[in-house]
């Protein structure tokens, strides 16, 4: 049986919220240990850095989505759906 929701969003959206809290941590620490300016650095760093690793990640896997839906036949080889080969 196939689940109809895939479980990877879900883990992307833990890690994302992992990375933000990191990214807080790190940057507060810098900050109060002498080197405010980088703190800051860090913390917005940081935080754009983990919003575009982690929209990449989902993009990537609505891509693979969306590739397997327009697959002719819903065959999950190349050799499946194109029996014959590609003439050209």
């Amino acid at each position: 049986m196939i689940p109809s929701k895939m479980l990877t969003p879900k883990i992307i959206t833990l890690v994302y919220w992992l990375m933000l809290l990191g990214a807080v941590i790190v940057g507060l620490t810098t900050m109060f240990a002498g080197g405010f300016l980088y703190g800051i650095a860090i913390l917005v760093g940081g935080i754009i850095a983990a919003q575009i690793w982690c929209e990449l990640l989902i993009v990537l896997f609505k891509m693979n989505e969306a590739l397997q839906e327009i697959r002719p036949g819903g065959s999950s080889t190349y050799e499946e759906a194109m029996p014959g080969g590609v003439e050209g």
